[in-house]
């Protein structure tokens, strides 16, 4: 009996500072974990996960579809002051491929009016492209957004490339066209005749010119072939034609603008 009592006494002594051990470890080995891991961290700058972005994301989405269009290309061309920024692909409507046959089809529709030198769904083949996606966030609220791509086609050979802005929803705003071997501006169409048939729309000629708005607009060596301001269900827009001996540009921006804003050459 009182080897069995000595030979318990001995257990607990060795079970006991186990315990104690475990005890302490479950208590204070995890507040010391956290502090490793929080000064590893320390001044180190980290990408928020795609989750957490989703809903602000889907917020200033659903604020920009209240947006008419010209408010949008407001938005890009900074009348509505604003930040240009590159947009995630999970902010976009479309993926870049979406992207690039929305705009070959925006393409093809100016190309059967004449007001584009080159139908892109016809030259699939011919061509490479790349698209960034682009947003313009307005500054004082910072929850409207105009969401926009920039799409670049080059030709197989190197010559001529093309390159596309268009809002989300599939409006060109701007459209160029360069190094076209053999281009002849007279195989186009004024984009102000063109308009006038438009029985939805009300057609009006610019006194004088309103500058353009967008930033990184090449028009260097480019002449004006015509213009004209319209109204759409009560939405005033400008559209513009220039072309050079190989280049063409068209362009499409806001025509709700301040008298001072309109350039009339003395």
């Amino acid at each position: 009996m009182k080897e069995f009592k000595r030979k318990e006494r001995k257990r607990l002594l060795v079970i006991f500072p186990c315990l104690v051990l475990l005890l302490s470890a479950g208590i204070f080995l995890p507040g010391i974990f956290l502090k490793s891991k929080g000064e590893s961290y320390k001044n180190e700058v980290h990408a928020v996960p795609k989750k957490y972005l989703s809903s602000s994301a889907a917020m200033a989405r659903s604020a920009s579809l209240n947006l008419k269009c010209s408010e949008r290309l407001e938005l890009v061309a900074g009348k509505w002051e604003s930040d240009l920024e590159r947009a995630e692909s999970y902010e976009m409507a479309q993926t870049d491929y979406e992207a690039v046959m929305l705009a070959k089809k925006g393409l093809k529709q100016l190309y059967s009016q004449k007001l584009y030198p080159l139908d892109m769904e016809g030259y699939g083949r011919w061509y490479s492209w790349e698209a960034d996606c682009r947003k313009a966030v307005d500054t004082t609220f910072h929850t409207y957004t105009a969401y926009y791509w920039i799409i670049r086609f080059q030709k197989y050979d190197g010559t001529d490339m093309h390159e596309i802005w268009m809002l989300d929803d599939g409006t060109i705003f701007m459209a160029y066209a360069g190094n076209m071997d053999g281009f002849a501006s007279t195989r186009l169409r004024m984009v102000s005749e063109v308009m006038e048939q438009d029985r939805d729309v009300t057609v009006e000629q610019t006194d004088g010119f309103v500058p353009v708005p967008y930033q990184d607009i090449k028009q260097d060596g480019l002449s004006l072939m015509s213009e004209c301001a319209y109204t759409k269900e009560e939405d005033r827009f400008f559209i513009r034609q220039l072309a050079g001996t190989e280049e063409y540009l068209y362009l499409l921006y806001s025509g709700r603008v301040e008298s001072q804003d309109i350039y009339r050459p003395l």
